[in-house]
């Protein structure tokens, strides 16, 4: 699991270019949007960039909280890693975020990480 400083990580009113930089320092493919007092509003993923540029919409203004899905799939910090692969096959998703009681994000698992566990 990716977490602490590993773990990628911006406010809802940040730009997708600021985005998109956390992305890429973090190498997971996906950040963190959270709201003022750190609980997770949402996700935005390399997949979310891709349509994003498809739209034509311009990544140095736009806010990252206008491009949000309205969901967002989660798992407890007490799931086990064979549950978060079935639920990442079940939704054909390649990462989730794992949240605590207060739905703030402390850590991300993709399916590298249960390649490397030998879970794959």
């Amino acid at each position: 699991m990716h977490s602490g400083d590993q773990l990628p990580c911006v406010l809802a009113n940040s730009s997708i270019q600021d985005a998109l930089l956390v992305m890429t320092e973090k190498g997971l493919g996906i950040t963190c949007v959270l709201n003022t007092d750190g609980s997770l509003r949402g996700v935005y993923t390399d997949g979310d960039l891709r349509r994003s540029l498809l739209k034509g919409i311009n990544i140095y203004s736009t806010n990252i909280d206008s491009q949000l899905r309205q969901s967002c799939i989660t798992v407890a910090s007490q799931t086990l890693a064979a549950s978060a692969l079935a639920l990442m096959e079940q939704k054909r998703i390649n990462g989730l975020i794992v949240v605590d009681s207060e739905q703030r994000p402390i850590g991300a698992l993709n399916m590298q990480d249960l390649l490397r566990a030998k879970l794959v």
